[in-house]
């Protein structure tokens, strides 16, 4: 595998269930003009109906998505927790299920609005959140950046490694993630959230040890990457949606002093092309 015209040598791994279906616990299904649920055709406006979606969770296929009439245009968006409740929204409204919706990641607890960003695959949560970690080599004391960090689904195991006297940085521009991220951590002396884009809000946080990044598909990007390298972390672990997007960045880093130690690539996508990443670079030895 090259990212970036670097060869890499990736472990690959999976995540259950094995077959590749009924994974997926986020959707947003259009309506289509007879007000049924549905999908778009690839690259096109064309919405199929469907009555079940096999990469779908299960609760999701037995729920009233694809059975209901919808009136309006209004997307259905429908959300299966960890804790098996369902919630179903159009626009900021519930219409079904509870407003929050509790996930629950090997001992941490996260109660979230459906409209906040969460990782689609079932097992993504905690398959990403212990290889970060693992990633991270935390010491008890670091101060650490968590950038676009959602609702915090790093922040909290992070906190655990570095102790009261680390601190973790929350950077996230999504109003939803900020306030439920806000809740949260309102007992935690060692959080600081950071309501704002990452290129505003990177550049005012100094003696910085490590920085975790999960950005959107389309990356970082320059700006960002060039922030990074300003602040001389000695780690920084990048999980990545977008190979295409995370080979730009890897280069920029590489060109700024910054080498590649280790990746893995995960399929968090069964049934489709993409593929998540997680790297470990570190400043180079040159």
């Amino acid at each position: 595998m090259r990212i970036a015209k670097i060869e890499v040598d990736p472990e690959m791994l999976s995540a259950k269930p094995s077959d590749g279906l009924h994974w997926r616990t986020r959707f947003d299904f259009a309506v289509s003009e007879n007000g049924k649920a549905g999908l778009y055709s690839s690259k096109t406006k064309k919405i199929i109906e469907i009555d079940e979606c096999t990469i779908a969770h299960k609760d999701i296929n037995n729920s009233e998505i694809f059975s209901k009439k919808w009136n309006g245009s209004d997307r259905v968006r429908v959300a299966v927790s960890s804790s098996n409740q369902l919630n179903i929204s159009r626009g900021k409204k519930t219409i079904a299920g509870p407003k929050k919706i509790r996930e629950v990641v090997g001992d941490n607890i996260y109660d979230i609005s459906p409209q906040s960003f969460w990782q689609s695959h079932a097992q993504a949560p905690s398959v990403l959140s212990n290889l970060a970690i693992d990633f991270m080599k935390l010491n008890p004391g670091d101060v650490v950046c968590d950038l676009y960090g959602g609702v915090g689904l790093f922040t909290m195991p992070i906190t655990k490694k570095i102790g009261n006297d680390g601190h973790v940085h929350l950077v996230e521009l999504s109003n939803h993630s900020v306030r439920d991220a806000s809740k949260i951590f309102k007992d935690y002396n060692n959080v600081s959230i950071h309501r704002g884009s990452v290129d505003r809000k990177l550049p005012n946080i100094d003696n910085i040890d490590i920085i975790v990044l999960d950005p959107p598909r389309s990356g970082a990007g320059k700006i960002v990457v060039d922030q990074i390298i300003s602040k001389k972390p000695k780690a920084v672990v990048y999980i990545s949606c977008d190979p295409a997007s995370l080979a730009r960045d890897a280069k920029f880093l590489q060109d700024s002093g910054y080498e590649l130690e280790k990746i893995n690539a995960i399929d968090l996508f069964p049934m489709t092309h993409h593929v998540e990443c997680i790297v470990r670079f570190i400043p180079s030895a040159n």
